[in-house]
């Protein structure tokens, strides 16, 4: 049985990478909320290859802790953030930083796009 340690999450609201996010959601959707973004656009897949960032410690990966997560908004950063850091790895060339994340969502599957999940 794989275990996970479930670590309070940094907070990221008014943060460089929360404006990013915010503008990027509003550029694939047209909306600026984060959680309305969030309900269509963050699968449970997509939640659990963003290593299941939680809102509280130690709640582990299951519906109810996704269910929290894509209704908090330092969350849902956190979520875009390791799937898009997950995704580029080696990539990219030189630090990931939300800014080549957000530049290479086309590459990305399932990044904001309902369409794609």
């Amino acid at each position: 049985m794989k275990h996970h340690l479930f670590l309070a999450l940094l907070n990221l609201i008014n943060s460089d990478i929360h404006k990013c996010v915010t503008c990027l959601c509003h550029a694939r959707t047209g909306c600026y909320s984060l959680q309305n973004c969030a309900k269509y656009s963050i699968s449970y897949d997509y939640w659990t290859d963003a290593k299941a960032p939680t809102v509280e410690n130690n709640t582990g990966i299951n519906l109810q802790s996704y269910t929290k997560c894509i209704a908090d908004d330092n969350c849902i950063i956190h979520t875009i953030r390791n799937y898009g850091t997950s995704y580029l790895g080696n990539r990219v060339s030189g630090k990931i930083t939300f800014y080549k994340v957000a530049n290479a969502q086309e590459e990305i599957p399932k990044i904001w796009d309902p369409k794609k999940q």
